[in-house]
């Protein structure tokens, strides 16, 4: 809502009924009490971030199309118990260039505005953009930026649907007239498909004509809510209605496919219908053949695993780094086993294998992803892939956990050397003559004391071999491995201490992409004269948990 509607005539005379001994504030008092909370509730974030032990960072810009003013957008992401608590630190207008310097200064602003130190940052994640992703690799470092997995998701579907080679009307060399808003095209006229089932965008064309005519007939759909209405006795609010594809959303293709084939029996009978007795104007389109039914089944149940890995890796309030390569494993196995009996299913089944194989084929080797793994309780080393080099790829993150084990041992330990030091100066002068003949021997416990609180077995901490040799946590039993972790933390302390660092990281950037969502509600086109600075703040507000709000 907007700040003036303390002032609006409808809003004060609810206000009157409900409570007549209240007096509504003004818009410049509303707007001064919030700008006073929002300073009180960051002090309390701030304080927050500060505790946390690692915090996970989601980068992403945006323009409003209203006021063609660019915003970067930046959520945090840290560890509660054993809850993830996600909250949007700034909407901060951006008045340079969007280039990597500028957006590197701008990065280094919002962490010294919320204090957050680089040490603590445990990943980056952000889009493939090329301006934003060097932007946090020179800032943060390469090893702490995390490319949004969801994004390489979406290029394999739209690779898979046919939407990789369609460039959207503004970034066409020649375009007459620009749509006011290009999620909403329906259909594009020079890709040269035809409409038929030698491909599968053809397929996909002549069901998204089928929608679209039900989404301009009221006959049409009107007939078939009644439909529905009538075999299965729900109201109007419970009938389902036709999904339409959105071009720059690749799971909404699935959507659609899933939704028409479910409603396939009453959208032809329909059509059929208006057909007979001529009671639309416009001409129903040609229904999809068996053989055409069939191939848009096999289609969207090969693109049904790859629409659940988005909604899994989608989820801000549980731990999703550490599922990326179980899930893609998982992904591979469901696509590799399809039969289909269609050609176009044989089309689309090749297209995913190849697409799979070159977003995500080295992915076990990226230490963020493999490290969350080994330290997912219900995971460990069984999460990966049966490929040939599976055992280098265990052994590589095994290795690559077990130093950062062995460096949280030696932090802040008294070395046995230093023990040693300390007691030497606490007796008296040794004899120069003893010092040469113990000198070697000295050096040589200094060198080796820190192994003694390593506790090294085989190359590797004993606390980290018996968090590895223990048996896996169940995965449908323990929806969350932050409380697993909780009830191991005394068995393996050392272990749990790394783990907290690696599993609160996101794996995508959909936080700060609802970021701009949430941002794209309050500075509608009636809303296009609230300053950044406003509009950053309630960006921060809306995004507080309730309790904060209460304390």
């Amino acid at each position: 809502m907007p700040l003036s509607v303390t002032e609006r005539k409808g809003f004060r005379f609810f206000c009157k009924s409900l409570q007549p001994l209240y007096h509504l504030p003004s818009e410049p008092t509303v707007t001064k009490r919030l700008r006073l909370k929002h300073d009180e509730l960051k002090a309390l974030v701030s304080k927050m971030l500060g505790e946390a032990e690692s915090i996970s960072l989601t980068c992403d810009i945006w323009t409003h199309q209203s006021t063609m003013r660019s915003y970067l957008g930046v959520t945090a992401h840290f560890r509660d118990d054993i809850e993830i608590v996600g909250i949007e630190l700034c909407c901060k207008h951006l008045t340079d260039r969007k280039n990597i310097p500028n957006l590197r200064a701008s990065l280094r602003e919002v962490c010294a505005e919320w204090g957050i130190t680089y040490d603590k940052i445990s990943v980056v994640v952000s889009d493939g953009g090329a301006n934003i992703k060097g932007a946090i690799r020179e800032e943060f470092g390469v090893l702490k930026h995390v490319t949004c997995i969801a994004h390489l998701i979406n290029g394999v579907g739209q690779a898979a649907v046919g939407l990789d080679k369609y460039v959207v009307p503004s970034e066409r060399d020649r375009v007459e007239e620009l749509p006011d808003n290009e999620d909403e095209i329906d259909d594009h006229d020079d890709d040269g498909t035809p409409e038929n089932g030698e491909f599968l965008r053809g397929l996909i064309k002549k069901v998204k004509k089928i929608v679209r005519f039900f989404r301009q007939s009221e006959i049409a759909n009107s007939e078939l809510l009644k439909i529905q209405s009538e075999r299965a006795g729900k109201p109007d609010h419970q009938c389902l209605r036709l999904i339409q594809e959105v071009r720059t959303r690749w799971n909404s293709c699935y959507q659609m496919l899933d939704r028409f084939l479910l409603l396939a029996d009453h959208v032809s009978q329909v059509l059929l219908k208006i057909q007979r007795e001529k009671s639309s104007k416009a001409r129903p389109p040609n229904f999809p053949t068996g053989e055409e039914l069939e191939a848009l089944s096999e289609a969207r149940d090969l693109l049904k695993p790859l629409y659940q890995v988005t909604l899994e890796v989608s989820k801000e309030k549980s731990v999703t780094l550490s599922i990326c390569i179980p899930l893609v494993a998982a992904m591979k196995r469901k696509t590799d086993a399809f039969v289909p009996t269609t050609p176009i299913g044989f089309n689309l089944k090749s297209t995913l294998q190849e697409e799979i194989k070159t977003k995500f084929s080295g992915i076990e080797n990226l230490k963020p992803y493999t490290a969350a793994t080994v330290l997912d309780p219900r995971f460990k080393t069984e999460g990966f892939s049966n490929s040939r080099n599976q055992i280098q790829v265990k052994a590589n993150a095994t290795s690559y956990v077990g130093q950062l084990v062995a460096a949280e041992i030696n932090k802040g330990a008294v070395t046995l050397a230093e023990a040693l030091g300390a007691a030497e100066g606490e007796g008296p002068p040794a004899d120069g003559a003893d010092d040469g003949l113990w000198a070697e021997f000295d050096s040589n416990v200094r060198a080796h004391a820190p192994l003694a609180h390593q506790d090294v077995a085989g190359g590797l901490p004993v606390e980290w071999r018996q968090y590895l040799n223990s048996s896996l946590a169940g995965r449908k039993e323990n929806p969350n491995a932050l409380s697993v972790w909780k009830v191991m933390k005394d068995q393996y302390p050392h272990v749990y201490k790394v783990a907290m660092r690696h599993l609160c990281a996101m794996a995508t950037s959909v936080p700060s992409e609802r970021l701009f969502s949430h941002a794209g509600l309050i500075a509608t086109q009636l809303r296009n004269r609230l300053s950044g600075k406003n509009l950053d703040m309630l960006v921060f507000l809306r995004s507080v948990p309730e309790k904060l709000w209460l304390t």
